[in-house]
């Protein structure tokens, strides 16, 4: 998986470096927790046009959930490729 900018501009560098190491984790992480998931990537999305309001956002949800959450994010960029 590569890193997206979008991504960057939001998420701690040390999330993603995290997040990409432990992928095959996360990714069943994400199938056993789709739905909290799926809401905090929605939530996430909602608020781009803030990155005020994302990045506090982010900042609120535990570890695993943000990390579980860039692996989705960029599961979603790879699939509108």
């Amino acid at each position: 998986m590569r890193k997206s900018s979008k991504l960057q501009q939001i998420f701690p560098q040390n999330d993603i470096d995290e997040a990409l190491t432990e992928h095959k984790f996360l990714e069943k992480w994400i199938e056993d927790n789709q739905i909290e998931v799926n809401n905090a990537l929605q939530t996430i999305k909602l608020s781009m046009n803030n990155l005020f309001v994302a990045i506090g956002f982010i900042n609120s949800i535990e570890a695993t959930l943000r990390k579980a959450v860039i692996i989705a994010f960029l599961r979603e960029q790879n699939v509108q490729k």
